[in-house]
């Protein structure tokens, strides 16, 4: 991914929930304001160990493939080796 690319993802992130925190600011509503955080923080968390590093989207800011993996993965696909600049 590009650096705009990586910003543009990660703002969608900021957009999809920091516009209900503003909300719950401003209404003063703490209850679902730690809700919330804590469900976005266990959110995150989750992706992070379970599918992240996994994932075969290597251009994806968030992943955590293992270089091991993803060399293997370069070996058994010449194509995307090549596109990637691996050969």
């Amino acid at each position: 991914m590009s650096l705009v690319e990586k910003i543009l993802f990660l703002g969608g992130f900021v957009v999809i929930w920091g516009y209900p925190l503003v909300l719950m600011l401003i209404g003063m509503q703490w209850f679902l304001l730690v809700v919330d955080a804590l469900s976005t923080a266990a959110f995150f968390m989750t992706i992070k160990m379970f599918l992240c590093t996994q994932c075969m989207n290597f251009a994806c800011p968030l992943n955590e493939v293992d270089d091991n993996v993803r060399q293997a993965s370069f070996e058994q696909n010449p194509q995307i080796a090549k596109a990637w600049g691996r050969e």
